[in-house]
């Protein structure tokens, strides 16, 4: 089935994230910042990635803009999970290939982690 990428720099939220896919039955990794995010996801080749964008090493935009240069980036869904309020950077991102930008301070995490989940179902 694959597994979640949570790229945030915000510890707490990647564990109640972690936390949150494990009690529904989808594995996670995490990492802390978008540069070893963007290791983490070469490795790995998640099916998800949650993407906070404002980190320290890499910002959620450079990690995309190095991303799209994998053969397997479409293949992966990209959920952008921050609090910027941005419409312009949203319209950027989604035509960047990003499959999803949630605000932080308006979806629960449990919010997220159904969206989550319909990603990770089988397609036919």
């Amino acid at each position: 089935m694959g597994h979640v990428l949570i790229i945030d720099n915000d510890q707490l939220l990647r564990i109640v994230l972690a936390d949150e896919l494990n009690k529904v039955g989808i594995s996670s990794k995490q990492a802390e910042n978008g540069l070893q995010g963007l290791e983490s996801a070469r490795q790995e080749q998640p099916a998800v990635i949650i993407l906070d964008e404002h980190m320290p090493e890499m910002n959620g935009q450079e990690f995309i803009e190095a991303l799209q240069k994998e053969p397997w980036f479409k293949e992966v869904r990209i959920i952008v999970f921050t609090t910027l309020h941005d419409t312009d950077l949203m319209n950027h991102k989604m035509l960047a290939g990003v499959t999803d930008y949630l605000d932080k301070g308006t979806t629960a995490p449990e919010g997220l982690i159904k969206i989550v989940q319909k990603y990770m179902q089988p397609t036919a």
